[in-house]
């Protein structure tokens, strides 16, 4: 190997080791750890976290860790993604159990349960479109199956009312 090539690889290998100590310095230090994520009688996730080298434990939401900047620093990279995962992870409160065509009122009802009830209410996705509360307590997945259905009676009400014009004017 030529010394020039030498030289070159000699250098690179001391810039990157100083770009890895210039990394050490500027990187806030991890004062925290998340210990245990549990749910509470609510619904809720509280997160069990220790401050590292100290015998004290916090109990907190994943709400109140992400409203205080200088608590959120205090974390790991890693802790902080699982935090923002939490907040992000909604449990759904309501879900849908069955859907069926009603022919009284021609259109999908859906029979709505809470989470750990055994009763359950039953609406069309036109009304639950309009509670969004509801609409918000379920899983992506049902809200989804109620929009399509909501979009696509609205589709065919408009279908009818163009083809109910068009016979009128002939």
């Amino acid at each position: 190997m030529s010394k020039k090539a030498f030289n070159l690889i000699e250098f690179i290998s001391l810039l990157w080791k100083q770009i890895q100590e210039l990394k050490q310095q500027t990187e806030p230090p991890t004062l925290f750890r998340i210990e245990e994520i549990k749910i509470d009688k609510k619904n809720e996730y509280k997160i069990i976290t220790q401050v590292i080298g100290k015998a004290v434990i916090l109990e907190t939401t994943p709400k109140e860790v992400i409203n205080n900047d200088a608590f959120l620093e205090g974390f790991s990279k890693q802790d902080v993604k699982v935090i923002t995962g939490l907040l992000s992870s909604k449990k759904p409160k309501n879900r849908i159990l069955t859907q069926e065509f009603c022919e009284k009122s021609n259109s999908i009802i859906f029979k709505i349960a809470k989470q750990g009830s055994d009763t359950y209410i039953e609406k069309t996705a036109e009304q639950i479109s309009l509670d969004k509360d509801l609409l918000n307590d379920l899983n992506s997945i049902d809200a989804h199956k109620i929009g399509y259905v909501a979009g696509a009676k609205h589709e065919f009400k408009i279908q009818k009312q163009i083809k109910d014009r068009n016979l009128n004017k002939k």
